[in-house]
């Protein structure tokens, strides 16, 4: 199960990404080409404009597929794309999307909707995120996990029961101990004959290296993100124990059950943020460390 991305595809999506702060992201459509091993091909990728994602979320009606975008006058962008791409003969089936990010924070309910709603009608569906403040790794493949999913779904279902239904509270099936939120992907850039030799040709205009070390800045703010992060998971904490005060087997309104396995959620979704947050902060360390090493070795100036 590998995700190939074309050089085509890498190229738009870093440009589309690359002039983003972190104050908005910037999210798109990939297309491509997936089989029944899990594998995906991506080959081309098209930004969304005006809000986003979450216009272009897949959404099930009856029973056919549809998109937000017969709804939204901004979303009709992406079925015109479609239209036009396939009248050229070029790839113009969904694959998945792609956003940026800075310092790893995408993971919060608005992403994990977005990924399960793709992943619910395409389970080789992917998400690349675009990391601007991580030169070495600035492109990664994603798919929520299978237990995560199935999560999803408890909770959709409790809220589709209605507010005032009486249900059987049950164990939330899930342990970040054990399991992830998101899953990362090997992605591996593809690259033509013709895209190897435009290399080749322009060789003496690419760098030898590119440096990766982060700034002080940056480091700073995963640090102060981080610190955030587990401050509002130990808010989020007292307000589990309280929601789920009640004993095993008891019958509970809807309603309740579905405040409890939000918040069992949000949880979740803290605490996996958390772990990439400290990734980044723990890499950025090492980064800085072996920074210094060369400052005294003399070697950077």
């Amino acid at each position: 199960m590998s995700v190939e991305i074309s050089a085509l595809a890498t190229l738009r999506i870093l440009k589309h990404c690359s002039g983003t702060d972190g104050s908005a992201n910037v999210s798109g459509c990939l297309l491509g080409l997936d089989n029944d091993k899990g594998d995906v091909e991506i080959t081309n990728a098209f930004i969304h404009p005006a809000r986003g994602a979450a216009d272009f979320q897949p959404q099930e009606k009856g029973d056919e597929t549809t998109t937000i975008e017969s709804a939204t006058p901004a979303a009709s962008f992406q079925s015109d794309m479609l239209k036009l791409l396939k009248s050229a003969n070029m790839d113009a089936n969904i694959v998945g999307w792609f956003q940026s990010s800075t310092l790893s924070s995408f993971v919060n309910e608005a992403t994990v909707d977005i990924q399960f709603d793709y992943q619910n009608q395409n389970g080789n569906a992917v998400m690349i995120v675009a990391d601007s403040c991580d030169a070495s790794n600035s492109l990664r493949a994603f798919r929520l996990s299978s237990e995560y999913m199935q999560l999803m779904r408890t909770i959709r279902d409790r809220k589709n029961q209605g507010p005032a239904t009486l249900i059987t509270g049950g164990p939330v099936e899930f342990s970040l101990s054990k399991n992830s939120v998101f899953v990362q992907v090997p992605l591996v850039t593809k690259l033509s004959i013709l895209d190897e030799a435009y290399v080749f040709e322009n060789r003496s205009k690419i760098p030898a290296t590119v440096s990766a070390i982060r700034d002080s800045s940056s480091l700073t703010n995963a640090i102060n993100q981080l610190t955030e992060t587990v401050e509002d998971l130990g808010i989020e904490k007292v307000r589990w124990s309280t929601l789920a005060a009640t004993k095993p087997g008891t019958r509970i309104r809807g309603e309740d059950e579905v405040k409890r396995l939000q918040s069992a959620n949000d949880m979740i979704l803290l605490a996996e943020n958390a772990k990439m947050l400290a990734r980044h902060v723990k890499h950025g360390i090492n980064e800085s460390r072996d920074l210094c090493k060369l400052y005294r070795a003399g070697l950077v100036e």
